[in-house]
């Protein structure tokens, strides 16, 4: 039995795959009816078919971000000073919206936006567009940052060193790797989940795992019986939690923890039953210990870590994207 552990470890690593490890079950907890606050659960952005709505977790409200007619927003990102960003995706449109409600659209010139990724700063935004992207201040000006990108790459997040992305083509796998003005460098093989400050969480081979920056060592997350992750995932605001997508056969799942978790007791696994298919949108922590999920049938799902039993919140449905508010 050893023998044949050390030849399974052996071609693990040598084939750039996660090590083995003994699965166990995660903790199990239900996901009840019922409020709409969270103590200590901060806010989040909601996009709904009828526009935009503030879901404030403390006070238990949900406010409509109001919108000029014609503007349909597709994403949208908190900003200092209580400002947004936002996406119109069929127009190919970036606007800011200042406190004020007043709408700017943003270097309407340099062609169609495609998506809208937040700084390492959390203050301004970066404006993707076909093989490019060009970093916006806090107040939507142009900073001069330019950034081209690999071909077929998705952007996971902003560091303070560059964009994190995942690249792939038909003859290499799924790598994941900071991009910057200046060049590119290789972190891992795997797909980029999120980006925290200087950490990163990715999933490779049906594993969950953490890469401290500037560093390219993964510290692979505890293996669950019978629940494999596959994202979207994110991490909290300081790093120390994180959340993934996951699958229990066809059901859909989150898992929550620390990333210091030991073993598989140390992570909480709560249903997303819901509707067909899977989620729309990735998990957000709106606070350092509370995540937000959405299940299939776009009804939201919030959990402060630690307790017993994930909450399904009063709030509009179906939720198609969310973000920190």
């Amino acid at each position: 039995m050893l023998a044949a552990t050390a030849v399974a470890v052996a071609v693990a690593v040598a084939s750039g795959q996660p090590p083995p490890a003994a699965p166990a079950s995660g903790r199990s907890i239900p996901v009840r009816a019922g409020g709409s606050s969270v103590s200590g659960g901060g806010r989040a952005l909601a996009v709904v078919p009828a526009g935009v709505r503030l879901i404030d977790l403390d006070h238990g409200t949900v406010r409509a971000v109001s919108l000029p007619d014609g503007v349909r927003a597709g994403a949208v990102l908190a900003s200092s000073g209580a400002a947004l960003f936002l996406l119109d995706r069929a127009a190919g449109a970036a606007y800011r919206r200042a406190p004020a409600g007043t709408l700017r659209r943003l270097d309407p010139v340099s062609g169609p936006v495609q998506d809208i990724v937040p700084d390492a700063a959390g203050t301004g935004a970066w404006l993707i567009r076909a093989g490019a992207a060009r970093a916006v201040d806090a107040t939507g000006r142009p900073t001069g940052e330019r950034i081209v990108l690999p071909p077929r790459s998705r952007i996971a997040g902003a560091t303070a060193a560059g964009l994190v992305v995942d690249t792939a083509d038909a003859r290499t796998a799924n790598a994941v790797r900071v991009v910057s003005a200046t060049g590119s460098r290789r972190i891992a093989a795997g797909v980029a989940l999120a980006v925290a400050g200087r950490r990163v969480l990715l999933i490779r081979a049906g594993r969950l795992g953490i890469v401290d920056l500037p560093g390219r060592a993964v510290r692979w997350l505890p293996h669950l019986l019978a629940v494999r992750p596959a994202g979207p995932g994110a991490l909290a605001p300081d790093g120390r939690a994180f959340a993934a997508l996951a699958r229990t056969g066809v059901r859909p799942r989150l898992i929550v923890g620390r990333v210091s978790a030991a073993g598989g007791r140390d992570l909480t696994v709560l249903p997303l039953d819901g509707g067909t298919g899977a989620p729309e949108t990735g998990p957000v922590w709106t606070s350092a210990d509370t995540v937000l999920a959405v299940r299939p049938d776009g009804r939201p799902v919030a959990y402060h870590l630690g307790t017993a039993a994930g909450r399904r919140l009063r709030a509009p449905a179906p939720i198609r994207r969310l973000s920190p508010g």
